[in-house]
């Protein structure tokens, strides 16, 4: 996975900077495969549901993308986990979401 920067997370996802206070966003380096994790500390409560309505977006658009085409990425897809916990907003797609999920919920607990 590679790191992406505030740039790649506006234009590639539409997610705009000033939505958040802090990022943790990375994803697989070929187009082709869809694992990615997704960390975001929104501003206020207004920016999670943004961040999180943006990011829901961008899944649903890499499932349609993924149907057909790669069924084995889209089954990574459908177990996708996107969450908000107050002001923190993740996105987990991975083949091991389970351990991710884990992870996460340690990390905010």
């Amino acid at each position: 996975m590679t790191m992406l920067d505030t740039d790649e997370l506006s234009d590639y996802i539409g997610i705009d900077d000033t939505l958040y206070s802090s990022v943790q966003a990375h994803a697989a380096q070929d187009a082709l495969v869809v694992d990615a994790v997704m960390l975001f500390t929104a501003r206020d409560e207004k920016s999670a549901q943004s961040i999180e309505a943006q990011l829901s977006d961008y899944l649903d658009y890499r499932k349609r993308e993924m149907r057909d085409y790669l069924p084995e990425q889209y089954a990574v897809l459908e177990r996708a986990v996107l969450r908000r916990d107050g002001m923190q907003v993740a996105l987990l797609i991975s083949p091991q979401v389970d351990a991710l999920v884990q992870a996460y919920e340690k990390a905010i607990h």
